[in-house]
């Protein structure tokens, strides 16, 4: 696959107007060495240690984390609930990384205000061990390499109201195409929200092309949400990256995770965060691994109820699902059975 490299901004970082203009125009905002390189080090550095106490990762906890071929069933890759992952969300160097001054100043600069980091983002650092395979999470299955998406599809308001934050990727190691890392599809941010599909508990995603579609489409997959196809003329955003570079993005845009081919382990920090006083997502208030324990509980009610399939997804992530409305005083079962009626009717 051909990928186009990303527009720099760097330049143009004191020129508020100017960043404002770009980001509408393209999507995303993109700068090379930023953030301190010190800062980003000192992050790698005590994630290392978690790993090779854990007997991830072979050789010097200062470089690149060089994977040991341990697959010890952790869930490490998958955010939250292992014991690497709360060590890692709770490392200092993380949650201060979370509000250094360049990713706050560009964020407030875009936003015009005050900007507020999302509750779980110190649970969101990632951490990519090479190779692809599926495992279930939250009562779900999921790939290890993250499908073309939009993150509006996950993280909606209720009603498909859109909600305003801002995704923010940062490398914490140079990482090229080998490597891997994150790939945006060009000016997909303002086209809307696109058709995402689902298969007996896994998200597909968006299909690539056409073909792609019919066939999940063929092998039982079904639109669980969106309402636009693509045009088949998908054009990829990457460059290879490095130790202070910041990625800020439109939750609209399509994007997904690139295979880690390479003989190291991944990492990245993959955030969000939104101007204060603005509609959140109910996901923004609560810790990953609250969230996670919800879709589980609310899988696990649909399976009591013994529905399962394309319905069972629709009721969790279609218009006016239940984990895309959070949580309530409402028992869960009472609220599945209420959507089933309404969609009966």
């Amino acid at each position: 696959m051909t990928y186009e490299a990303f527009n720099e901004n760097t330049e143009d970082l004191n020129n508020t107007e100017k960043l404002k203009s770009i980001f509408v125009e393209n999507g995303y905002l993109y700068f090379k060495n930023l953030i301190n390189k010190r800062e980003i080090e000192g992050v790698k550095r005590d994630i290392n240690q978690v790993l090779k106490e854990n007997r991830h990762i072979d050789g010097d906890i200062n470089e690149d984390p060089k994977w040991s071929k341990n697959k010890k069933e952790s869930g490490l890759q998958h955010q939250a609930g292992s014991e690497e992952n709360y060590k890692i969300a709770n490392l200092k160097s993380v949650k201060e990384i979370l509000y250094t001054e360049e990713i706050i100043e560009v964020l407030e600069r875009l936003a015009g205000g005050e900007i507020i980091s999302w509750a779980d983002n110190c649970d969101r650092v990632r951490i990519m061990l090479p190779g692809e395979s599926v495992v279930k999470v939250a009562g779900q299955y999921a790939s290890t390499v993250t499908p073309m998406h939009q993150d509006h599809f996950y993280l909606r308001l209720p009603g498909g109201k859109k909600a305003t934050f801002y995704n923010v990727w940062v490398p914490l190691m140079d990482i090229n195409e080998e490597v891997g890392g994150i790939a945006l599809t060009k000016n997909t941010h303002n086209k809307g929200f696109y058709k995402s599909l689902f298969h007996n508990g896994r998200h597909l995603g968006i299909p690539p092309n056409q073909k792609i579609f019919n066939e999940w489409l063929d092998s039982g997959a079904a639109v669980i949400d969106g309402d636009i196809e693509h045009d088949g003329d998908f054009r990829w955003l990457r460059s290879d990256y490095h130790i202070g570079d910041l990625l800020i993005f439109s939750p609209m845009m399509i994007h997904k995770g690139l295979l880690n081919t390479s003989d190291k382990i991944r990492l990245s920090l993959d955030v969000r965060y939104q101007k204060k006083n603005t509609q959140f997502m109910w996901r923004a208030e609560h810790r990953l691994e609250h969230s996670f324990k919800f879709f589980a509980k609310v899988r696990q009610n649909l399976k009591d109820l013994q529905i399962s399939g394309s319905e069972a997804d629709r009721i969790m992530f279609g218009p006016n699902g239940i984990c895309i409305e959070g949580p309530n005083t409402e028992d869960i079962k009472d609220r599945i059975k209420k959507i089933v009626k309404t969609q009966n009717n």
